[in-house]
């Protein structure tokens, strides 16, 4: 891959996620050196598994000297054989502002399944339509935070 300021959409597998640090590296089916991510570039990072396939923009970076990524989508199946769908959901609607809505409440619906399996489809829809667009990002990188809205959520539903 060659130095350039334009992005080129790569498929790799994600390799390992510093939680603590907000970062992580995937690794490129074309070879080469592992590729950093950080979670404000790419807010899906939080509920992507070790060896899952992703796709991801590599851009470069002026001041590191090399390719990071962005935009980080989950391509195909994560283990255990569970479908993702938010490549599938992009594609549903013409609307920006839909289409990121809806990829959005996938990725919430994937992270809610794991703590409420029962409330995580009403959940992510109740989020999803009192939350401005540009916090959902920012909700899904911060776990503790979205637990606790979680549980206002029950109570003020009374479910």
């Amino acid at each position: 891959m060659t130095c350039s300021n334009k992005e080129t959409r790569v498929e790799g597998t994600f390799k390992v996620y510093y939680e603590n640090k907000g970062f992580g590296f995937v690794t490129l089916d074309e070879g080469g050196h592992d590729v950093f991510v950080h979670v404000k570039d790419n807010p899906v990072i939080p509920i992507v598994h070790k060896g899952v396939t992703v796709t991801v923009d590599m851009i470069w970076d002026h001041r590191k000297n090399k390719y990071k990524g962005r935009n980080m989508m989950i391509a195909g199946e994560v283990p255990e054989g569970r479908p993702h769908l938010p490549d599938i959901y992009r594609q549903l609607s013409k609307n920006p502002a839909e289409m990121d809505r809806m990829y959005w409440g996938s990725c919430l619906y994937q992270t809610l399944q794991t703590p409420y399996p029962e409330e995580a489809g009403w959940m992510a829809a109740h989020i999803i339509t009192h939350t401005p667009l540009q916090q959902l990002p920012y909700m899904l990188s911060d776990k503790q935070r979205l637990w606790k809205y979680c549980q206002e959520i029950i109570e003020i539903e009374g479910r």
